[in-house]
């Protein structure tokens, strides 16, 4: 099976390369990699690299690593200006050679592929999106392996092509991001009956994503949107129930919660909202009903 991954191309400022210079330079020669150019040694053998390592330069143990694990036909994708490329790996780091132009453009590390240029973010699945917060160079990106392969196999164009795999329901809600995870859910809230006082939608609020309120005006609701692998835990909120008509709504994607004896508290289900999906496309964001075009599942 193949893996995901994502790498950060960094300006390496000793040649003051900027990232398009640098992604230029991986196009001409088919290249994608790090930096680290005190490791020069190529070997298949994973214990003399983490020697060598260990030994010159310990801090690039993680990207290395991850540099070395590449197998052909693994995926990888990068960004640039806000453009997010997805690279195909064809040869493997233990079977490249250094040299001094990749001293120059500070790609001392690195596999050989085939680069395409895939769009802006919402072309991509929201785990690798959010991915690039970390600051890690390069890291595994999981649960995205088949929408990562169709992707692919849309915008390449070169012949090469991974087989075709289902696009089912896990696949979608890794694909949206949290911006659009947090709009379905505030959507599905709205098809219910409340209405959001778009003055409380500010990043700044922490503890919910907005305001809303039913439209016979009975009572408020604070809908939490989390989008990432932590639970939701209903204690966290009961400070906002003060008005014993009013509501909190949390939605966890990683559907786990620790559920609070509180009656107003009500923890909204992937299944609930997955038939919301079915059956009102007609009003789902473009950049959702995307995803949902492409999951027999949802349709």
């Amino acid at each position: 099976m193949s893996q995901i991954w994502r790498l950060q191309l960094k300006p390496w400022t000793e040649k003051n390369k900027e990232p398009r210079e640098i992604l230029e330079f991986c196009k001409e020669n088919n290249i994608i990699g790090v930096g680290w150019g005190q490791i020069r040694i190529r070997t298949h053998d994973y214990t003399t690299l983490r020697a060598e390592i260990d030994k010159i330069f310990p801090k690039a143990l993680k990207p290395l690593n991850a540099i070395w694990d590449m197998a052909i036909n693994d995926l990888i994708y990068t960004r640039v200006d806000g453009n997010y490329y997805l690279c195909r790996v064809t040869k493997k780091w233990s079977d490249t050679k250094i040299s001094e132009i990749h001293d120059d453009n500070g790609i001392t590390n690195f596999v050989g592929v085939e680069i395409i240029k895939i769009g802006r973010e919402d072309s991509v699945p929201g785990k690798v999106v959010n991915s690039f917060r970390s600051t890690s160079a390069v890291q595994r990106v999981n649960y995205v392996d088949r929408i990562s392969k169709l992707i692919w196999n849309k915008h390449s164009g070169s012949g090469f092509e991974y087989p075709e795999e289902p696009i089912v329901k896990e696949d979608f809600w890794q694909s949206i991001n949290s911006e659009e995870l947090e709009g379905l859910i505030l959507l599905y809230l709205q098809a219910k009956g409340y209405f959001v006082y778009s003055t409380t939608l500010k990043p700044s609020t922490t503890v919910y994503e907005c305001v809303m309120i039913m439209n016979d005006g009975s009572h408020k609701c604070y809908p939490q949107v989390k989008s990432g692998d932590e639970p939701l835990d209903g204690n966290d909120y009961e400070s906002l129930l003060d008005n014993k008509s009013d509501k909190v709504f949390l939605f966890a994607l990683s559907q786990n919660y620790y559920k609070s004896n509180n009656y107003q508290i009500e923890y909204l289900a992937l299944t609930d909202v997955e038939v919301f999906i079915r059956e009102n496309k007609r009003i789902l964001p473009e950049p959702v009903l995307h995803w949902v075009n492409l999951c027999s599942e949802l349709n």
